[in-house]
């Protein structure tokens, strides 16, 4: 299969000195045929000695390209890549990750057996350092409480059709039939290519022995600074694309934020509405326990049983992020134009199924 497909890797970058070199060193030490595989970091004019590290990269492999990114935003580093792309397949590959030897093969391996248009794989997080709070986001971010039915972040079985995966393996004509990224987005542009992707009747799968390891934030002001910036780049999307830009679980958090706040002051004029309140807090909590007993049980840590806290912060913060998101594109009437457009055409391709 190596002899006849040419794989172009596609590494957005900026500022990641502190992974860089554990992420081009899983990249170079892939089972795939290297001279069938070309890496292209495209870096957004890093200023902090990374591009010291790839260019030392760049020196020794003949196959790792440096590329420059003077806009800095991640979906114009892909379509720079993309542009300068020689591969039948694009993947994309993110800094903070490392991958697993057979990364690229089974990528490539399956994408043609499944006969699909995008593939990706399990994302699991790892912890930086030995410690609970460390541990505590480590587990929440692999809950299905947590992240929803994001499989990529929770795992499956067996090989499923998704809505969207962790970077993604692409065949090239992907890009020739629907487009590049939208570089209008900092965040979210994943998941709005996809919905794109499968809206044009394209089909993601996701496969089990495609396997990768990323870094989640450590402690857990910085895990609560991710997930509001997450909840704000989760209702901004909607400003650049009259495409569905975002799954349903990324805009549950913030009905449940605003649920919180509305019971809240209705229950002054009506002290029904703090009834309504302590039913949706008192659901949430059991739900939360339910989860935390499970994990607890299968990790024997007995720690972990504060997980109920870090949801809490998770969803929260994630939603307060969502409201704020909302704020600032309260007076764009292409924000109002595109939910408008969502809503009337809800509709999307269904998912594959194996």
């Amino acid at each position: 299969m190596e002899k006849d497909i040419f794989v172009s890797l596609v590494i957005p970058c900026r500022n990641e000195k502190k992974y860089i070199a554990e992420c081009l060193s899983s990249i170079v030490d892939q089972d795939f045929n290297t001279n069938n595989m070309e890496v292209l970091i495209v870096d957004g004019m890093s200023d902090d000695g990374t591009r010291t590290i790839i260019d030392e990269y760049s020196s020794r492999y003949p196959s790792v390209k440096v590329l420059d990114n003077p806009r800095h935003v991640t979906p114009a580093a892909m379509n720079i890549g993309i542009n300068n792309a020689r591969g039948d397949v694009i993947m994309k590959m993110d800094a903070h990750t490392i991958y697993d030897k057979h990364y690229v093969s089974n990528s490539v391996r399956y994408l043609k057996e499944y006969k699909v248009d995008n593939i990706g794989g399990y994302l699991i997080p790892i912890v930086q350092r030995e410690s609970l709070s460390g541990q505590l986001i480590v587990a929440v971010l692999s809950s299905r409480f947590g992240v929803g039915n994001s499989y990529f972040r929770i795992g499956s079985e067996k090989p499923r059709g998704v809505d969207t995966v962790a970077f993604g393996c692409y065949r090239r004509e992907v890009f020739e039939r629907i487009g590049l990224y939208n570089e209008g987005l900092r965040r979210g542009q994943d998941m709005e290519f996809n919905i794109r992707l499968k809206k044009a009747g394209g089909k993601i799968l996701l496969h089990p022995s495609i396997v990768a390891y990323y870094y989640p934030p450590d402690t857990l002001w910085a895990f609560v600074k991710h997930s509001f910036t997450n909840g704000v780049w989760a209702i901004i999307p909607f400003k650049h694309s009259k495409t569905l830009p975002v799954s349903i679980r990324h805009i549950v958090p913030l009905g449940f934020v605003v649920s919180l706040f509305l019971f809240s002051i209705l229950g002054f004029a009506n002290p029904g509405w703090w009834a309504c309140l302590f039913v949706v807090i008192s659901l949430y909590l059991i739900i939360s326990i339910v989860y935390t007993v499970n994990y607890v049980g299968k990790k024997k840590d007995l720690w972990l049983v504060l997980m109920p806290i870090v949801f809490m912060l998770f969803h929260i913060s994630y939603g307060i992020g969502s409201i704020y998101g909302v704020c600032k594109c309260f007076f764009s009437a292409s924000f109002w134009e595109n939910i408008v457009y969502c809503l009337r055409k809800p509709k999307m391709t269904k998912s594959l199924r194996i």
